[in-house]
């Protein structure tokens, strides 16, 4: 299906622009303030920056991957948000130069914005991103991959942290694949790695790597993450060991047949 862009100009609203490719709609100013991108410079379409356009393409190209390529809940289509009705993606240019980018678990009705569209009416879900950031930037692919996490009920920063990077790997080639990681041998070891989530990230690559399923196994430990949630009454207070539980479960189904690393990984996970 030939994707069909379209660029929209509002008057008397907190946004004046917006670059609609669905399910995408970026909304953005031209006027210098904090809600325009600092490079203004448009050289393809008219009034339409390019930062606006490499923004698009890198949030557009990802989406494809990890609903067609990847077969993770489409969050517009399955999940809870879909199941609170959302519609739409939406993304807002702003001044955040410390975190980036920001995803907002509750959705917004931007309908008033489309007053002459019923096709534009709806609920959306909301990431607001820098209007600074550098070309290439993963930023835009890290926060559309964090709302496919939560779109699955992951809200443990641990979870968060490792799997949004393990998630914005899947739209690039990985320049260096010689990191070094050893899954867990001990409860020490674990404990170690609970405790970091700044370096869940390689976890996940190697975890993945010992079961040689790659996306399969993300795909299945989300799925099952979500249907275990309702049920594991104590999650709050028990959030390592529900992890452990899921990663059990998906390990024992994925991989009936294990190497001597994941043997010994799953062992120390069953001490939790």
């Amino acid at each position: 299906m030939k994707l069909e862009i379209t660029h929209k100009k509002f008057i008397n609203k907190e946004y004046q622009h917006c670059f609609i490719g669905e399910p995408f709609r970026v909304f953005y100013n031209l006027d210098n303030s904090d809600k325009a991108p600092k490079d203004l410079a448009s050289k393809k379409i008219k009034e339409v920056p390019d930062y606006i356009l490499r923004i698009f393409k890198s949030l557009y190209e990802a989406f494809g991957i990890y609903t067609t390529k990847c077969k993770f809940f489409n969050p517009l289509e399955k999940g809870i948000f879909f199941q609170k009705g959302a519609k739409f993606i939406d993304i807002y240019i702003t001044n955040i130069p410390k975190q980036k980018g920001i995803v907002f678990l509750n959705l917004i009705n931007n309908g008033e914005y489309f007053l002459d569209s019923s096709k534009m009416q709806g609920s959306s879900i909301n990431i607001s991103l820098d209007n600074d950031l550098m070309k290439n930037s993963i930023i835009p692919t890290n926060k559309l991959f964090e709302v496919f996490l939560s779109n699955y009920g992951i809200d443990d920063i641990w979870l968060l942290e490792g799997l949004t990077k393990w998630g914005q790997n899947l739209t690039y080639e990985i320049k260096s694949k010689n990191y070094k990681y050893t899954l867990p041998r001990s409860l020490d070891e674990l404990d170690g790695l609970f405790s970091k989530p700044s370096q869940s990230e390689y976890f996940w690559l190697e975890l993945t790597k010992q079961c040689d399923k790659y996306t399969i196994f993300v795909r299945e430990f989300l799925e099952n993450y979500q249907s275990q949630l309702e049920k594991f009454e104590y999650k709050q207070q028990l959030d390592n060991k529900f992890i452990a539980k899921i990663l059990i479960d998906t390990i024992e189904t994925l991989v009936p047949t294990r190497n001597e690393i994941l043997k010994g990984f799953v062992e120390v996970l069953k001490q939790i």
